[in-house]
């Protein structure tokens, strides 16, 4: 907690600094440094979040990378989603006031992210958390769940009754995916990394789960699924894309939600003679209706009970570089979310 936050715990708007991670090149885990820095001003439009808990997700460790396609204006902090209570509002806001407790993922990179005791948000990337759904779960939401939305509902229109392979489940998006399949009517098969990922989807009630590690399991996934797939949401394809064209039956749609390089797996032909469609997933490209309905589907999941993110793991915010090295490289595989823990009363 900043020193600021420390002299005065009781009014935060009064509070001018503030422990933040910030990022001056773009490099390896360890170019995220712990600072004190000014409190950001809002503009019109923005609230302040005093963050409760900041969501870790794989894109974070891309734009810090350099690797994702837009890179920020330097320094920034990290960190799309998150959730924690208003204690500022822009002018032009009229849906949320000071001391409302919220949830938001940043459509657009964010140079205030939510790795810091204080985060910048545009109103329209916020919402109330449901008087049911703690903090914690709600700094869970934004990222993987708004994204299995936009790959499921959104691009893959997926229906009942059609099959789902969730290529790598076990991460957030993973289980996100195949709780929102479940729910739509998808008869959902799944693959993990480690025995402890594959019984978690088992107990989010997928129809059959597989370990991508063991050798020449896409045939054996093949041969128990001849048809093939209406819907694959890939993970990595730089590694899958290859065997999801394998696996997907005819017209298919394989949605490409995450990709660390160039892929090497591919043969086209399976494209070509299959009609495949491989279509990419951004939130980045969401409009503004499709980001409105994807939150108002998330809200009503949580506050009914049956969409429920599992956190993985909690690190303090000085251990963000740790947190950035085990969602990339996890021996046993992913299982959940991976959470900083922010402000600690």
């Amino acid at each position: 907690m900043s020193k600021a936050l420390k002299e005065d715990k009781k009014d935060d708007k009064d509070a001018k600094s503030m422990l933040a991670i910030v990022v001056k090149i773009l490099g390896e885990p360890d170019v995220m440094k712990l600072v004190t820095v000014p409190i950001p001003e809002i503009e019109p439009n923005q609230v302040l979040v005093r963050v409760e808990y900041a969501g870790v997700n794989p894109v974070d460790t891309y734009i810090r990378s350099g690797a994702f396609g837009k890179v920020p204006s330097l320094p920034y902090t990290p960190g799309k989603d998150g959730a924690g209570k208003i204690v500022k509002v822009g002018s032009g806001v009229t849906a949320f006031k000071v001391n409302d407790l919220v949830w938001f993922c940043a459509a657009q990179t964010n140079p205030h992210g939510s790795y810091a005791e204080f985060a910048v948000v545009v109103w329209t990337d916020c919402w109330l958390l449901p008087k049911n759904v703690g903090l914690k779960v709600g700094a869970a939401l934004g990222v993987p769940y708004l994204t299995a939305y936009r790959a499921l509902i959104v691009k893959g229109k997926c229906k009942a009754g059609q099959t789902l392979f969730v290529h790598g489940a076990s991460g957030a998006v993973g289980q996100a995916c195949v709780q929102i399949g479940k729910r739509e009517g998808l008869k959902v098969v799944a693959t993990a990394g480690s025995e402890c990922g594959e019984e978690t989807l088992r107990s989010l009630k997928a129809d059959a789960v597989f370990s991508h590690r063991e050798k020449g399991y896409v045939d054996y996934v093949r041969d128990k699924f001849p048809d093939g797939f209406d819907l694959i949401v890939e993970m990595r394809a730089d590694i899958n894309l290859g065997p999801d064209c394998i696996l997907a039956t005819r017209q298919g749609k394989i949605l490409v939600v995450g990709n660390r390089g160039p892929t090497h797996t591919l043969n086209a032909r399976h494209i070509m003679t299959s009609e495949l469609y491989v279509i990419g997933v951004s939130l980045m490209q969401a409009t503004r209706g499709e980001w409105d309905a994807g939150a108002a589907y998330v809200c009503k999941g949580v506050a009914d009970g049956w969409l429920l993110p599992r956190i993985s793991k909690e690190y303090p915010l000085e251990e963000a570089p740790q947190a950035h090295t085990d969602i990339t490289e996890a021996k046993e595989g992913a299982n959940g979310k991976l959470l900083l823990k922010i402000y600690d009363d």
